[in-house]
């Protein structure tokens, strides 16, 4: 599982467009996010092994990086508590996805059956995400 790497700067609002992690750095294709939402490090989890999955099946040295890990920590009452009170305690930690984020970033892919297969993977995620291709010029 995915655990907190840096507890600073946790506060912020979820609205507008990406300014960090907007481009692909040194890989051909990466999935980018379309809509604003939270990952949960299960989802991560899920995403990265079904892309472990494509991956070892199609033969080739392919290469792939997780862009993000959840830094945002989540609160939750126990169940069948009444309202009030005070905050729950620590649940999870969870990430902060804004429009233009890349979550996933893949070397060395070639052909257009293994871009299907590998289109699995945004049905593991809570948010909207799109497969991208980087232009060289």
């Amino acid at each position: 599982m995915y655990k907190n790497k840096n507890s600073r700067f946790r506060k912020g609002r979820l609205h507008g467009q990406a300014t960090l992690q907007h481009q692909l750095r040194g890989f051909n294709y990466g999935f980018k996010v379309v809509e604003t939402g939270y990952v949960t490090p299960e989802q991560i989890e899920a995403a990265r092994k079904s892309i472990k999955f494509v991956l070892k099946k199609s033969r080739g040295n392919h290469s792939f990086f997780i862009k993000v890990s959840p830094l945002l920590a989540q609160s939750k009452k126990k169940s069948g508590i009444r309202m009030g009170g005070s905050k729950g305690g620590f649940h999870s930690f969870i990430y902060r996805a804004r429009r233009g984020v890349f979550l996933f970033e893949l070397k060395n892919i070639i052909g257009y059956q293994v871009l299907r297969k590998l289109n699995r993977l945004r049905k593991k995620l809570a948010i909207k995400t799109v497969c991208v291709k980087r232009l060289v010029f």
